[in-house]
């Protein structure tokens, strides 16, 4: 079993709150939408960084089964060019559960989109996903358990 780790410090939300069809639809996978409280995206689990756009909105994690996590910051922050964002991690680093990964400048990122939804997705896994918490909006910290991917 691995137990996967809130990556805010704030509200988790049901993906169908997404501003985009696509990602409301679970199309894309599934996981859930955060809003962090403190400005902070934390690992949810220990692995290794597998991606990390330049403009550092959106970042990979894979963990030592090969379990692949997808987190994407806001919406239409490509072509910010990383303004507002700051990076404590870089391709190929190795992360630990609650270890700080990105932070976010509010103040600068709200200007530039609608929304700092962060988007967390299940890339890949060969285990059954259970989610520990079944209403639409939940308070969690970095070390409230989210998931649980079981064999």
């Amino acid at each position: 079993m691995v137990t996967v780790y809130s990556i805010v410090n704030g509200q988790m939300m049901d993906l169908e709150v997404s501003l985009d069809d696509v990602v409301a639809s679970g199309k894309l996978g599934l996981g859930c939408i955060f809003e962090s409280d403190d400005g902070h995206i934390y690992s949810p689990v220990d692995g290794k960084v597998i991606m990390l756009f330049d403009q550092l909105h959106a970042i990979g994690i894979e963990d030592i089964d090969g379990n692949q996590y997808f987190i994407h910051i806001g919406y239409d922050l490509a072509k910010n060019h990383g303004e507002g964002l700051v990076a404590f991690v870089k391709l190929h680093d190795l992360v630990r559960t609650h270890q700080r990964l990105i932070s976010l400048d509010k103040s600068i990122l709200l200007k530039k989109t609608s929304s700092l939804h962060v988007l967390f997705l299940i890339a890949k896994t060969e285990r059954r996903i259970s989610f520990l918490h079944k209403s639409k909006t939940t308070s969690v910290s970095s070390t409230t358990e989210i998931i649980r991917l079981i064999e």
